[in-house]
């Protein structure tokens, strides 16, 4: 993979600047347009994009299908279809006060201007479709950063892009670190990313707007009384897609200490059913991506799990005997490693996932609607989903995204669209009620003020019930 230049980063960031100020990103039909040729890209070339994951990942077609190429050609599609509704003025003349209905007030989404995409390596297709996807809608130009750590997609990536899209107005950096960092320390006007403080500190600098997509632990509460063969595929499911490296992943179950063995063996059962032969010679599970993320993996493992370094396999994995400070519940485990933590009651399950920094997403399997209410009112997350993990993410039209630590903004569409654009207010004044403003052009008269106290004070106070202030006073 041919590294972009170090000389070309400010060159392409004027360039695109400069497309931008031109006004050609502006028509909806020049959007629409680039929306169909990236669905266009990824439909004519699916079997490239494919093959270069599964020679990154190791990931099997079926996942790269499903939840990359698929859903990507159909969020470019959508958003097409959709631009014009999406992107229509707002009329707010029902929602104010009588004498402003003839103001013309309305709200419209105005682009930002040169967005920057830099994205990670672990669902690549998606997590650099899906902000493009945002920033062709809402009119913006974009550099989108792919990582190096996903050099075949990448390669891919850049080499398609630039046929299927504008390059006056959408370009592909390849790079590392050195790369990554020269970009932060332009000005963008907003920046999508997966790397979140540096990225906040960065884009600090330029009062930059960004959306921080980012991860966490997300913890899954298992009720007892639930189907355990249902919950542990649907576990099993989320936590082997993708080897578990996916923000959204099942990072560690919470249970009552009296189901512990009974959930154990419905996971034994699911993970039998799924790899007859054993994970690791299975061609239906991902491999971790590099060395360097298999040995942060490995480490994690502090019994059972058989691994084989040379394709850097690790059958998925389940731990027990944990406890609530144990590393393994520290920091986001991003591999197939599952912790199960056992608690005295759903109390205090909900009261451990509270103490701790908001996850990108909160699972529960329950038909319990009392455990359901408590869970959704007293926990935080980008999102909650019940009886199911992972595949929230298939709603395009529900908005994902994290809280605090596990990120900021939102994601999807539209949401990722707003994420590019700003709502810009807007009134048209008619010049007949000129007379009405006499009272507010200088110079005041007595008479001026006590007018308009008696046309926005008094109602005020009145409304109070606190008509023994005498309007005079003020």
């Amino acid at each position: 993979m041919a590294y972009t230049s170090m000389e070309q980063l400010p060159k392409i960031h004027d360039e695109l600047n400069q497309t931008f100020l031109s006004g050609i990103t502006l028509p909806i039909e020049w959007r629409q347009n680039q929306l169909r040729q990236l669905a266009k890209m990824f439909l004519e070339n699916h079997k490239a994009f494919a093959d270069s994951i599964l020679k990154d990942l190791g990931r099997p077609y079926m996942e790269t299908y499903s939840v990359e190429i698929s859903g990507c050609v159909n969020r470019a599609t959508a958003a097409a279809d959709m631009l014009p509704t999406w992107a229509a003025a707002t009329d707010l003349s029902d929602a104010v006060a009588p004498i402003y209905k003839a103001w013309t007030p309305k709200t419209v989404k105005h682009p930002k201007g040169v967005g920057l995409v830099i994205t990670p390596w672990n669902y690549p297709i998606f997590l650099s479709a899906v902000p493009l996807i945002g920033a062709i809608a809402a009119g913006c130009c974009c550099v989108v950063k792919l990582s190096e750590i996903s050099p075949h997609f990448s390669d891919v990536m850049a080499g398609l892009l630039q046929q299927y899209l504008d390059p006056r107005a959408f370009r592909v950096v390849l790079g590392a670190i050195p790369e990554t960092t020269r970009l932060l320390e332009l000005k963008w006007d907003h920046r999508n990313t997966s790397v979140g403080r540096i990225v906040a500190r960065a884009a600090a600098e330029h009062l930059t707007p960004i959306t921080l997509e980012l991860g966490g632990k997300c913890p899954v509460i298992v009720d007892p009384s639930y189907d355990l063969d249902v919950a542990a595929r649907r576990i099993l499911m989320g936590k082997c897609s993708n080897a578990g490296q996916i923000c959204v992943t099942p990072d560690y179950l919470v249970i009552p200490r009296s189901s512990r063995e009974a959930v154990v063996a419905a996971l034994q059962r699911a993970s039998a059913q799924f790899f007859p032969d054993g994970a690791l010679k299975s061609d239906s599970y991902s491999r971790i991506v590099s060395t360097a993320h298999y040995q942060r993996s490995k480490r994690t493992v502090v019994m059972g799990g058989k691994t084989d370094e040379s394709t850097r396999g690790m059958e998925p994995t389940v731990l027990v005997d944990i406890e609530e400070d144990d590393v393994l519940l520290q920091e986001e485990i991003f591999g197939p490693i599952l912790p199960i933590l056992e608690v005295d009651n759903f109390e205090d399950a909900v009261s451990y996932i509270r103490k701790r920094p908001y996850p990108l997403a909160v699972y529960a399997f329950t038909e319990n609607q009392s455990l359901k209410d408590m869970i959704s009112s007293r926990t935080m997350s980008g999102s909650v989903c019940f009886n199911g993990v992972f595949l929230q993410l298939g709603i395009q039209e529900l908005p994902y995204g994290g809280v605090g630590e596990s990120g900021s903004g939102r994601c999807n569409i539209p949401a990722v669209m707003d994420e590019f654009a700003y709502v810009r207010s807007s009134i048209d004044i008619p010049a007949a009620i000129d007379a009405h403003l006499g009272p507010f052009y200088p110079p005041y008269t007595e008479e001026d003020l006590k007018m308009v106290n008696a046309n926005g004070f008094e109602k005020v106070w009145r409304s109070f019930s606190l008509n023994a202030l005498a309007i005079d006073q003020f």
